[in-house]
């Protein structure tokens, strides 16, 4: 990849922002990133950039959930589920075309868009939790092997489960933990995590950590609600042009 100052820069600036996004709202990092990288890079070098920030932070959500071994014992089939889908997805990433990438990036993006303003949530039974989880795994782990964004789907599935607030975080904590380390593999197996861009990569959590930090000072300072709005309709928006360009 060029590594001149302007790149630099125009990188710089869309890590920091993607940051911004998780630390104030706390999602969107790999869908804002990518959304915005394959505008101007190829899907390889997108996704090696975000990975390791990626995985950093959701090791970190791990790490601060509590109630992290019941909620192993409970989520596991989900757990497996997402690291076959993502072994899975990343092993195919190789042969999509490039246009077919943007086109599943950009749907994921809308998707995920539209369930984020209209509030889409279907109720899941305990008798249904396992087998809706399995599905939910394996789905949301092919579409992180192709665009490192696993956790929709999945936030979507614990929030259907109507969790308490320490159970839901301990929940991502589990679940993101594995899913993170399960990237790595995956990716490194891909050849996409190796040489130059795993350099770039970790050059990327620099910007990414300073998002966050910016973003968690900001967390307590907006409207959360408008903030969101922004976000959604700048993903919808991302995620059209990259099927426009798909089809072009």
């Amino acid at each position: 990849m060029n590594g001149d100052p302007a790149t630099i820069a125009l990188l710089f600036g869309v890590l920091m922002v993607a940051g911004v996004v998780k630390g104030t709202i706390g999602f969107g990092l790999p869908l804002v990133a990518v959304s915005i990288l394959m505008q101007f890079l190829s899907k390889e070098w997108a996704l090696a950039l975000m990975i390791l920030p990626v995985v950093l932070s959701n090791l970190f959500l791990g790490v601060e959930g509590r109630l992290f071994l019941p909620s192993l014992r409970r989520f596991w089939p989900a757990i497996v589920a997402l690291c076959v889908g993502i072994m899975l997805g990343a092993h195919s990433l190789g042969a999509l075309p490039q246009e077919v990438f943007s086109m599943i990036i950009g749907l994921v993006v809308i998707g995920f868009a539209l369930a984020e303003q209209f509030r889409l949530v279907l109720p899941v039974s305990p008798a249904r939790e396992r087998s809706v989880g399995v599905a939910a795994g394996l789905v949301g782990g092919l579409l992180g092997g192709v665009s490192t964004a696993f956790g929709p789907l999945l936030i979507m599935y614990l929030t259907a489960l109507r969790l308490d607030k320490a159970a839901f975080i301990a929940a991502i904590g589990a679940i993101w933990t594995f899913g993170s380390l399960a990237l790595i593999v995956a990716f490194n197996r891909a050849g996409i995590l190796v040489g130059e861009r795993f350099a770039w990569s970790l050059a990327a959590c620099l910007p990414v950590g300073i998002g966050l930090w910016v973003g968690s000072r900001l967390r307590g300072r907006i409207a959360q609600g408008p903030f969101r709005r922004l976000v959604t309709v700048a993903l919808f928006l991302l995620g059209a042009n990259l099927i426009r360009r798909a089809l072009t």
